[in-house]
C-alpha cells in the first residue's frame, strides 16, 4: 500500500479550504487534503493532541498551506513557531495571501516559507 499524500491547509475561512480541496482533488484524486482553522489547531494536529490524538505518522503533511491573515496568531507568527519547532521544522510551508506587498514576500522567505 502506498503512503498517502497529506496536505494541511491553515485558514480561518471554511469556504477557502473547501475550494482549495476541490482544486487539489481534481488534479490528484488520491490526495488527502485536510483543513485546520488556526495556528493552534495546526499544532494540535501535528502533535496528535485533542481531536487529533488518533493521528499517526501517516497523517503528517507533505506540505502546509498557510494563510497569512488568520486570527490570534497571524500566518507569519505560526510559520516562525513551526520553523522553530524541532519536530516539525522540516515540513515545507507555502504562504497564501492576497497581499502584493514585497515586504510580505520577503518576510515569508525570511521565516522559512
Amino acid at each position: 500500500m502506498n503512503k498517502k499524500t497529506v496536505i494541511v491547509m491553515v485558514d480561518d475561512d471554511i469556504e477557502d479550504i473547501y475550494l482549495m480541496k476541490r482544486v487539489f482533488k481534481n488534479h490528484r484524486e488520491e490526495l488527502d487534503f485536510r483543513g485546520v482553522y488556526s495556528g493552534e489547531e495546526l499544532f494540535e494536529y501535528l502533535n496528535c493532541e485533542g481531536k487529533y490524538k488518533s493521528n499517526t505518522i501517516a497523517d503528517m503533511p507533505l506540505v502546509v498551506l498557510l494563510d497569512v491573515n488568520i486570527p490570534v496568531e497571524n500566518g507569519f507568527e505560526v510559520l516562525e513557531k513551526l520553523k522553530g519547532d524541532e519536530k516539525h521544522c522540516h515540513i515545507p510551508v507555502t504562504m497564501m495571501t492576497t497581499s502584493t506587498a514585497p515586504h510580505d514576500v520577503r518576510q515569508a522567505y525570511k521565516l522559512g516559507a
